[in-house]
């Protein structure tokens, strides 16, 4: 008996993982360059934000095998901010213009949520999430100047969002009736997988990535972004 709870724990966690709606705390789908074979001294950048509007600058400074990432904005509704390490973990040579690279990157992410005082919502939500990634890439040399890399990022990652209810207020026939009151935080957990692309020309790298392959949700956690190498 114990083994059978065992195994259908087991067989439904997946599952239960797969259900979650993203964290926002995960600000980004594209992994860095190091995680896929490619890191650089130094690397600035900007980047959108999954599933909202507004953009991050990202900026990586090489570390050992591969590089630190810092993430940072500042927007009228939102402010967001991450950092994370990232670095090639095996590599294999396929031939003369391809190469294979297991990668690994972990990050930590905040979203924070920001109201006028007259909005209808009371407080700030704010989303903490840490993100595990192992990203299995191939990158193509098209020209000497010129690569393709797609990959495949499984990800397992674990965090916090925010949670409330809906207040009652004095109203009229043309006012609102009630507000949102931002007053706890609830557990998330997710597995899941990315798919991407990395394309890079010279010193430049363009990079667009769909960050829940396994699953289609109302959000979509898709982030594009582009970034120099020094």
């Amino acid at each position: 008996m114990r083994f059978r709870r065992s195994l259908i724990a087991a067989l439904t966690l997946p599952g239960s993982l797969l259900a979650q709606l993203p964290n926002r705390g995960r600000l980004l789908s594209t992994p860095g360059a190091a995680a896929l074979g490619q890191p650089a001294a130094v690397s600035i950048g900007v980047s959108s934000v999954n599933d909202d509007g507004g953009s991050l600058f990202l900026a990586d400074l090489a570390l050992g095998p591969g590089a630190l990432r810092v993430l940072a904005s500042h927007h009228e509704r939102f402010a967001s901010y991450g950092f994370g390490y990232a670095a090639p973990l095996a590599a294999h040579e396929l031939g003369q213009s391809l190469a294979a690279t297991l990668g690994g990157e972990i990050s930590l992410g905040y979203y924070g949520t920001r109201f006028p005082k007259n909005d209808l919502v009371v407080g700030n939500g704010t989303s903490l999430n840490a993100h595990l990634a192992l990203p299995l890439s191939v990158r193509v040399g098209l020209r000497d100047w010129l690569s393709a890399t797609p990959y495949v990022a499984p990800y397992l990652e674990a965090g916090a969002a925010p949670s409330g209810y809906w207040m009652p207020i004095p109203c009229s026939m043309f006012t609102a009736c009630e507000k949102y009151v931002f007053s706890d935080h609830y557990r998330t957990e997710a597995a899941g997988a990315a798919l991407g692309m990395r394309l890079t020309m010279w010193r430049l790298g363009l990079d667009a990535a769909y960050g829940d392959a396994l699953r289609f949700t109302s959000r979509r956690p898709a982030s594009f972004a582009v970034s120099v190498r020094f």
